[in-house]
């Protein structure tokens, strides 16, 4: 399925894994192509399986990343339609998450746009705290001379 946007060099997109599945298990399968990178800040190899939110299980997709961007392109033909634990999975290459968000974004239609512009909405702001400050100052000056009375113009 393509967004529309750039897609990963290194990284391939996995669907169709079964449930019980593990990162080490997807990793041990795909690094038969090629070496599966590490993630430097936690030591971990960089595959990432997809959970729903609400149930904390797994959705059956994910994503891995080789260290070489011909491993990931070698994977695909070597995986897309593998029978990985009695299940068929799907490879394919992974969109990088800016080139998905632009493309969700271009999916949308845009936001209505007010009828006018900015510069009208400041001049309209400005009248209205001009004639707020012309009415305090006539209430000023009603306290000044001690007069009760409302003008009921």
């Amino acid at each position: 399925m393509s967004y529309g946007g750039a897609q990963s060099e290194d990284t391939v997109y996995i669907s169709g894994l079964p449930e019980g599945i593990t990162a080490e298990d997807v990793a041990q399968l795909f690094g038969g192509i090629g070496r599966v990178a590490v993630d430097k800040r936690t030591g971990d190899k960089k595959v990432w399986l997809y959970k729903d939110r609400a149930t904390g299980k797994l959705k059956g997709d994910g994503t891995l990343t080789y260290e070489d961007p011909e491993a990931a392109k070698a994977s695909l033909n070597f995986y897309d339609g593998y029978n990985f634990k009695g299940c068929t999975i799907k490879v394919s290459m992974a969109q990088t998450k800016a080139s998905f968000a632009a493309a969700q974004a271009s999916r949308q239609a845009p936001p209505p746009r007010a009828e006018y512009g900015r510069e009208e909405r400041r001049e309209e702001r400005r009248d209205e705290s001009r004639d707020d400050r012309r009415d305090d100052r006539r209430d000023d000056r009603r306290d000044d001379r001690g007069d009760d009375r409302r003008d009921d113009r």
